[in-house]
């Protein structure tokens, strides 16, 4: 292991818990912790990067004694993300479009899993694919975020079901505002 300085958040049951980088290996992390977290526990990580970007990896507590933490990766890489993303349950709709000027062909439902400032990642019973342009609409602790356009970055299929991450698209700036808003104070709520 190599001793590192980074500034790294810990995600307990979504809770997030500040940690202190004591060494890294490459598919470990011994952490200090500002709470004793328990041995088997699934976590998330999130590395803070110098240029703002952030580093996301899931991982289970193989090691914990008081507030020392040792933690195995179990996701096969760390994801880069640029934003912290909120996560949530929201239902909403989706409809699809081939071309952003053109108008929507389809609708369908959508379960939103989270949102950043960046885009949101939902589930659907309904084929996507990448490249797909989609208006989405959907309620979020009653407030309305209606006909933002989404383009689809990447789609899996598991067990019939889609899981869809898009970015915003070409939206307006009273609306990328109000996302900005909405995830600013659900991520202050959070570390608090």
């Amino acid at each position: 292991m190599q001793k590192i300085k980074k500034n790294i958040t810990l995600f307990y049951h979504n809770t997030p818990i500040s940690t202190k980088l004591i060494a890294q290996g490459s598919q470990v992390f011994h952490l200090k912790c500002s709470v004793p977290i328990p041995l088997g526990s699934d976590v998330e990580l999130k590395i803070e990067e110098m240029d703002g970007a952030s580093l996301f990896a899931t991982g289970i507590v193989k090691q914990s004694s008081s507030q020392l933490l040792l933690i195995e990766i179990t996701s096969k890489n760390l994801e880069r993300r640029r934003y912290f993303r909120i996560n949530l349950e929201a239902q909403g709709i989706a409809h699809f479009t081939e071309n952003p000027q053109n108008s929507p062909t389809k609708s369908f439902p959508i379960l939103i899993d989270n949102i950043s400032i960046g885009g949101i990642h939902f589930t659907s019973t309904e084929p996507i694919f990448h490249g797909n342009f989609l208006y989405t609409h959907f309620y979020v602790e009653g407030q309305l975020f209606d006909h933002i356009l989404c383009k689809v970055e990447r789609c899996t299929l598991k067990k019939k079901i889609y899981h869809v991450g898009c970015s915003f698209f070409e939206i307006t700036d009273d609306k990328r505002e109000s996302i900005h808003d909405y995830v600013q104070n659900n991520s202050e709520k959070a570390l608090e």
